[in-house]
């Protein structure tokens, strides 16, 4: 047995029994851990406060081979990030995140670059204005997929080579995207029976802007509201296609049942609900 130290940021908490937790934790040092907190829920829990989804701690955890439960031995909070329950659409886009993490991330593989961007993606969400969110959300997908292998080509066209200026249809400035290729397709090699996303220029140029940018910069390009929704179509085909998840992410099903929420108080029954699920 090992002791270990890392800071990391809270994914997800389940009850493990009537005063103990586990909580999955996507570390600075380690990747993705679970580690159960004992004694948790007591009432003069040393944990108390500081065990909360989307804050990120300085912890102390005992290691042992062949195990994937790990036994947490103390933790020091830094950020809550408790802004981001003050609003179900900042708390949805947060969850789903967060959630998206969880999902494409299977074990213990350090990644700084990941680790980082998801501490910048929960900031950036908490002081954002509601109408830039979802862009942070597309954001942050695009470049997580990037830094796991799977980013998408904007560049040239994926079957012929041909440079960007040549992958627009003329006559309305549309380009073709296919999230099998993993790239934009130019108009000679859109045909047959393959299925594309149609871009416009906007779009494209959103999509290659943050892809080598951070995150901040998202917000400061304009699309309207009918853009953000094709681009999130798009990249959930993409992730569909490349990692077999999109259409399950219960985030993105809470976002959808907050927008189309007709009243503050069927809002607020919609996010009780959602919080009761993940506590």
């Amino acid at each position: 047995m090992t002791i270990n130290k890392s800071e990391g940021l809270i994914l997800k908490k389940i009850k493990w029994s009537e005063t103990s937790n586990i909580i999955t934790v996507y570390s600075e040092d380690f990747g993705k851990l679970k580690l159960l907190a004992k004694g948790v829920q007591r009432p003069k829990s040393s944990f108390s406060g500081g065990l909360e989804l989307f804050s990120s701690i300085d912890f102390v955890f005992y290691k042992k081979e062949k195990k994937d439960l790990y036994i947490l031995s103390s933790s020091e909070l830094k950020t809550t990030n408790q802004l981001l329950f003050s609003s179900p659409q900042k708390y949805g886009v947060a969850s789903a995140g967060i959630e998206l993490l969880d999902k494409l991330i299977s074990g213990e593989e350090k990644n700084e670059d990941i680790y980082f961007l998801s501490m910048d993606f929960l900031s950036e969400v908490q002081r954002n204005d509601e109408k830039n969110i979802k862009k942070l959300l597309w954001a942050y997908a695009l470049k997580l997929f990037s830094y796991l292998g799977y980013k998408p080509r904007f560049e040239e066209c994926v079957i012929c080579g041909k440079k960007e200026k040549s992958l627009k249809v003329k006559s309305t400035g549309f380009s073709f995207f296919s999230s099998e290729r993993g790239g934009l397709v130019c108009p000679d090699c859109a045909s047959g029976d393959s299925f594309y996303f149609r871009l416009n220029q906007n779009e494209a140029l959103w999509i290659k802007k943050v892809l080598n940018t951070n995150l901040k910069k998202a917000v400061e390009y304009n699309l309207q509201n009918k853009e953000v929704k094709n681009i999130g179509n798009l990249i959930l085909d993409f992730l569909s296609y490349h990692a077999g998840l999109g259409k399950e992410l219960k985030s993105l099903e809470f976002l959808k049942k907050i927008s189309s929420a007709k009243v503050p108080s069927e809002r607020r029954k919609i996010e009780k609900e959602a919080t009761r699920s993940d506590g």
